[in-house]
């Protein structure tokens, strides 16, 4: 309890210096770390295939394809059809997905469309057969330096601590 007690103590007098120009160069450094990929904010309505079969899953997936096609909005369809639990309180609504968070042939489905509104043919996954729409797209990019200066700063402070207290342990 003393020695944790010692080195409490010891680690509240450390003196951090200020890390601002540390911060920066690490960023120039490390720039991949800071890179946001591209996302995709899609919504889609998901037909199941453990409630019926292969041929009245993709049927009704089709005639889901059709309404959104003639522009019936999505919401209520994804509410109305849609056999994904999570339907009801988002309405379909996936929000931004990035490669690597979906099934492959999902993500390609989704990846492939282009335009605002544009509804992707119907895919099949191990899911069930899916309507995906395509609501928005960010490119991918670099995080400017001063929306992770404060989490780099506090990095490099932890270690400048971490540090004299190894050495004071030694």
């Amino acid at each position: 309890v003393l020695g944790t007690e010692r080195l409490n103590r010891f680690r509240a007098q450390i003196k951090v210096p200020d890390m601002a120009q540390a911060a920066k160069e690490k960023y120039l450094v490390e720039q991949e770390r800071f890179q946001v990929p591209e996302r995709f904010k899609v919504m889609h309505v998901l037909i199941s295939t453990k409630q019926r079969s292969d041929e009245e899953a993709h049927k009704r997936a089709e005639e889901v394809r059709e309404k959104a096609l003639a522009g019936v909005s999505f919401e209520p369809l994804s509410e109305e059809y849609s056999d994904d639990p999570s339907a009801k309180k988002n309405k379909g609504d996936l929000g931004y997905i990035q490669k690597g968070q979906m099934v492959p042939q999902f993500e390609a489905a989704a990846f492939a469309l282009k335009k605002e509104g544009e509804i992707s043919p119907v895919v099949k996954t191990g899911f069930g057969y899916h309507v995906i729409r395509f609501v928005d797209r960010k490119p991918a990019r670099l995080r400017p330096f001063e929306e992770v200066r404060a989490e780099l700063e506090r990095q490099l402070q932890d270690a400048y601590v971490n540090d004299r207290v190894q050495e004071y342990l030694s």
